[in-house]
C-alpha cells in the first residue's frame, strides 16, 4: 500500500548573495538545512512560492547526506525576476520527482543565489512517498 505526507517548509535568505536555507516547520524543533528521507522514500515537490527580492531558488540533492561536507548537485532553478509574490506549480498540477532513497542517505535542501544580497521569502511543499 502507497503512503504519503504532505511537508510544507519555509524560510528567507540571509544577507548574503547565496547559500542554503535554514528550513523551518512546525514539527520541526529546530531549523534544518537539509530533508534526508528513508530508503525507500520518494520526495517529490508540489509547490514552490517566492516572494521578496529577485534571485533564484535551486532545489539540490545529495546522494551521501552522512558525509562530514555533504556535496549537493542542483536538479531545479526557479528564477524570481519580479518583487511581488510567485507560485510556481507543475503546469499539469502534478508533483515534480526530486529523489528516491536507495539507501537512506539522499537528501534534498533549497538554495538560493542572487547578484545582490536582499531578503526572498521561500514555501516549499514536499510530498513523502513510500511503499508499506
Amino acid at each position: 500500500m502507497k503512503k504519503s505526507f504532505l511537508l510544507t517548509v519555509h524560510g528567507t535568505t540571509t544577507a548574503t548573495t547565496s547559500g542554503t536555507l535554514s528550513l523551518y516547520n512546525r514539527w520541526f524543533e529546530n531549523a534544518v538545512t537539509a530533508i534526508q528521507i528513508e530508503k525507500g522514500m520518494t520526495i517529490k515537490l508540489w509547490s514552490l512560492e517566492i516572494s521578496g527580492a529577485i534571485g533564484d531558488i535551486l532545489i539540490n540533492t545529495t546522494e551521501d547526506n552522512t558525509e562530514g561536507s555533504p556535496t549537493f548537485v542542483e536538479r531545479l532553478r526557479y528564477s524570481q525576476g519580479q518583487t511581488f509574490p510567485a507560485l510556481i506549480i507543475d503546469k499539469n498540477n502534478r508533483p515534480i520527482p526530486i529523489l528516491t532513497s536507495s539507501d537512506g542517505n539522499q537528501a534534498v535542501n533549497i538554495g538560493w543565489s542572487q547578484s545582490v544580497a536582499a531578503t526572498m521569502y521561500v514555501n516549499a511543499t514536499f510530498e513523502v512517498t513510500w511503499e508499506d
